[in-house]
């Protein structure tokens, strides 16, 4: 059976809505681009054209309909205006999380500063600093190697490599020693018993080793608080994204190690989504 284009669109947003995709319309027209490999304005332009086997199209609208994220599908998403690939074994980046690199960006400014991005995943947080702060230098560490090789492709594609040093370790048994003028870490935060009660795309698809924080959701902060000080230089910072109920508690856990200057940001829902703090500043 043949189709054409506009047919295609109106068959792949009938499937999805279906499987209660919310933005079915969107996700078939960008699951038929990456079909075609074509841009949105092709479809419009063309929405006449006969496509004689679709059957590709039919196996990405599979993938939708069991609810996988689009950015897996279509192997990138965008984060700071820039394009960063991912894959399964990273967290997809969230317009939340722009809020901590834009108050990195704010911190960092244009000094030769050297910056840590613990539990980097798709490199997001430490390839958009170096982006827009370019006297900067940072290091990205992660337990996982594949996360790592993703992290690198993007700081390739986006100009940053040169600047940008990799380390795979696991920081509760190597935490880096060397000194650094700013800590940036978007943690693992969910609670191990909220596992289950994710929303599927999240639960069955990104990788649960970036999601578990532990009992409490606060093993990284704890961890990166303790250790982070000792090689945090003189009136550097430290800034955390946080779970929207997170706040008051990872602000206590700077305070018992002696940060100071602690300061919140709110997210795009007025909720203080990062926490930040100073060593003797």
């Amino acid at each position: 059976m043949v189709m054409k284009i506009k047919d295609l669109i109106a068959y792949g947003t009938k499937r999805l809505e279906e499987s209660s995709i919310e933005s079915a319309k969107i996700d078939a027209k960008l699951l038929l681009c990456k079909f075609l490999n074509k841009d949105k304005i092709f479809l419009i332009t063309n929405k006449y054209d006969v496509i004689e086997d679709y059957s590709g199209y039919d196996a990405l609208l599979a993938r939708r309909e069991k609810h996988e994220p689009m950015q897996y599908i279509i192997g990138k998403a965008e984060f700071m205006g820039l394009e960063f690939e991912v894959n399964k074994n990273v967290l997809i980046p969230r317009p939340d999380t722009e809020t901590l690199a834009e108050k990195a960006i704010e911190f960092v400014g244009d000094k030769k500063a050297k910056i840590i991005d613990i539990g980097t995943g798709s490199g997001c947080l430490a390839v958009s600093i170096l982006r827009f702060c370019e006297n900067a230098e940072a290091y990205s560490v992660d337990i996982s190697a594949d996360a790592i090789g993703v992290a690198r492709k993007n700081a390739e594609r986006n100009g940053v490599l040169n600047r940008l040093k990799f380390i795979n370790a696991d920081v509760f048994s190597d935490f880096p020693s060397f000194k650094v003028d700013g800590i940036v870490s978007n943690p693992p935060y969910i609670e191990d018993g909220d596992f289950t009660s994710l929303m599927t795309d999240v639960r069955d698809y990104e990788p649960k080793i970036a999601l578990l924080g532990g009992k409490d959701g606060l093993d990284f902060y704890r961890l990166i608080c303790k250790r982070g000080f000792k090689i945090l230089n003189e009136g550097g910072f430290i800034a955390f994204e946080v779970g929207y109920n997170q706040a008051k508690e990872v602000k206590q856990i700077l305070v018992e190690n002696q940060f100071e200057n602690i300061g919140f940001s709110m997210d795009l829902a007025g909720i203080n989504r990062v926490v930040y703090a100073f060593k003797n500043k």
